[in-house]
């Protein structure tokens, strides 16, 4: 029984890791789409500052790319999202699962004590019925 619970117990864990990772990932490219936004209206005044032709043409392709960037970014990110989902999931299945398991693991216990006292009663009982009921 008890590797059953460090069995469990090491799912957990790993469950655990696995979404503090995935959310963590999830961060690095809410960062870095945050990033890229903001360096396209960077670049945006810029260019309203001092673009001529040929500087406009420059960052709109530029701009194009950025933005073909986050598309694919976003598309990642809703993956990442089911992911984390996913695992979450997982690791409330362990600890339901960890759940039942303590439960059983105390009824297991209460049973062996219960079965110890009745041992013990029926023991008190024959030495009463020995010395003749006094």
């Amino acid at each position: 029984m008890d590797d059953i619970l460090h069995i469990l117990d090491l799912l957990r864990q790993r469950a655990e890791a696995d979404i503090r990772q995935l959310t963590s990932q999830k961060q690095k490219f809410l960062s870095q789409m945050s990033d890229i936004t903001l360096d396209i209206e960077a670049e945006k005044s810029k260019l309203l500052h001092r673009g001529d032709g040929e500087d406009v043409h420059i960052f709109e392709k530029w701009r194009h790319n950025q933005i073909f960037k986050l598309t694919g970014m976003k598309k990642k990110l809703q993956g990442l999202d089911k992911e984390i989902a996913l695992a979450k999931t997982h690791f409330k299945s362990i600890l339901a699962k960890d759940q039942m398991l303590q439960q059983v693991v105390k009824q297991i216990l209460r049973a062996e004590q219960l079965d110890a006292e009745t041992a013990q009663t029926s023991e008190q009982l024959d030495v009463f019925l020995l010395r003749g009921g006094q």
